[in-house]
């Protein structure tokens, strides 16, 4: 089945708010316009704008929107609407006019808001842990704030974790993310209509393949309205060397990742072009806190395949389609074979008012480094 016609050829674009369980349409307002931007580096935000049914008399906040009030956004066509973003009301504009009615605008963030200003362990007096896996310190802290979530296995036992002390809850987890190569971020579930927590790497670097088959498919000229790529070898190098240092042994630690000539086609090919371009290749050598061999080597793979992904990046515009969403890899068809993907979406904004419903993208190549 085609995306045309399993969304009703794009035909009727319909959207859904509901305001603590309530379809705000169902009670008599009259909303202009909707928007969501969700992103895999931090918390997804919405805004919509409202008119009426609100009388002759200015409203306070409280008479019918409030802070922290729950917020569901549902976009698609006809009865095929998907859940986009749960989250709450952060910030209420109202603009008041002789000639037109009461416009509220609407604003918020999903439910990552609240790990990103708070410190639900820190206050329970605990700050450290010794002899833990990353991970295991990410499920403590994601179940004070989820009921569901989605963490990734670090393997590696450290000798001691310690939250700074002006860390966040979420400023905590996105360090302990870079250095497992691991995003922070909510991820929607649109079947079941809940919110999960996600602490992981993309799921084609755990494979450790670049991914054969695409999630989504998009046709440039049809689906697909504009695709705008960039090519470039900035960030991309052909090894990571990681040194740490044993307080025990009194020895210099060292662990390194090549880029095996073996590898899936999205490494190897960014390191060709970046040694063929500047004659030889390049090595990232960095200094970092590691206390074990496997560590170092596991922060030089983490290193390697986050600079896997540089060579291709892109933004687009599509008709509005309520699965672009980030964490999916896509394909193109249409621009030809060097530009045919796998992309993996990183951030899309989805966008409904007078011009209809569209979607915006941004991508990275969907390249794996194989250890």
């Amino acid at each position: 089945m085609t995306l045309a016609q399993k969304y009703n050829h794009f035909y009727a674009p319909e959207f859904q708010i509901l305001l603590q369980d309530k379809d705000l349409v169902a009670q008599g307002f009259s909303v202009t316009q909707v928007s969501v931007d969700q992103i895999t580096d931090g918390a997804t935000k919405f805004d919509f704008t409202v008119l009426g049914p609100f009388g002759s008399s200015p409203l306070a906040p409280e008479d019918t929107f409030s802070f922290g009030q729950r917020v569901d956004i549902l976009m698609g066509y006809g009865k095929e609407k998907r859940l986009l973003v749960q989250g709450i009301i952060t910030s209420l504009s109202y603009s008041f006019s002789v000639n037109t009615p009461l416009e509220v605008r609407v604003e918020g963030y999903d439910l990552l808001f609240y790990m990103m200003r708070l410190r639900r362990i820190a206050e329970k007096k605990k700050k450290s842990w010794s002899k833990v896996k990353d991970s295991q310190v990410v499920q403590e802290i994601a179940q004070q704030y989820f009921e569901k979530w989605d963490i990734f296995d670090t393997k590696v036992v450290q000798p001691s974790i310690i939250q700074r002390q002006e860390e966040t809850d979420y400023q905590f987890l996105k360090r302990l993310g870079e250095r497992n190569a691991c995003e922070v971020f909510v991820k929607v579930d649109q079947v079941q209509k809940n919110s999960i927590f996600c602490f992981a790497p993309p799921p084609f670097l755990v494979a450790g393949q670049t991914p054969e088959k695409a999630d989504l498919s998009l046709t440039f000229g049809l689906e697909l309205f504009s695709f705008n790529p960039v090519l470039k070898i900035n960030q991309v190098v052909s090894k990571v060397v990681v040194y740490g240092w044993d307080p025990k042994t009194k020895k210099k630690i060292k662990g390194q990742a090549p880029v095996r000539q073996d590898s899936r086609k999205g490494s190897q090919k960014a390191s060709q072009v970046t040694t063929e371009a500047l004659k030889e290749a390049i090595t990232m050598e960095v200094h970092l806190p590691v206390f074990s061999e496997e560590e170092a080597r596991k922060r030089a793979e983490s290193l390697l395949s986050k600079a896997s992904q540089g060579l291709v990046e892109g933004e687009g515009e599509t008709v509005g389609i309520p699965e672009l969403i980030p964490g999916k890899v896509l394909s193109i068809k249409g621009l030809g074979k060097a530009l045919e993907g796998p992309f993996y979406v990183y951030q899309a904004t989805h966008t409904m008012g007078t011009n209809g419903y569209r979607t915006t993208f941004k991508v990275k190549e969907a390249s794996a480094y194989v250890p």
